[in-house]
């Protein structure tokens, strides 16, 4: 078959990252007299969960490029990618001034529960 049909390897289908992806966020604060909130949200009924940090009469606050990758191996199991890296701005570089640049990343396994299976051949 042509480009839009199955392609074939030896006897199997080849497999190929399904879906590739990358971006570039330029982030920063609505104002210089913002805060920088971080936090895990509430978790219980006595605390907010959030701190504020000033901006420090800084609004720049990252450049964040990243990538992702997802696979589906098989019809009940994918592997996901993901990886940014953020260069942290004024606002960052005030509250960490030596290291303030960050990397995040992980690879994602994902098995489907309960999509029927081919049958098994019989003798």
């Amino acid at each position: 078959m042509g480009p839009a049909g199955p392609q074939r390897q030896c006897g199997r289908r080849r497999r190929r990252i399904q879906v590739w992806r990358a971006d570039l966020h330029w982030l920063k604060l609505t104002s210089a007299n913002d805060l920088w909130y971080q936090g895990g949200g509430a978790f219980d009924n006595k605390v907010f969960g959030y701190v504020g940090r000033p901006a420090n009469g800084a609004s720049s606050f990252a450049s964040v490029p990243d990538i992702s990758a997802d696979w589906q191996a098989t019809k009940t199991l994918a592997l996901n990618f993901y990886y940014a890296y953020a260069q942290g701005k004024r606002v960052v570089a005030a509250i960490y001034p030596t290291d303030h640049n960050m990397n995040y990343g992980y690879v994602e396994l994902v098995y489907h529960w309960g999509v029927p299976q081919r049958a098994a051949a019989r003798p």
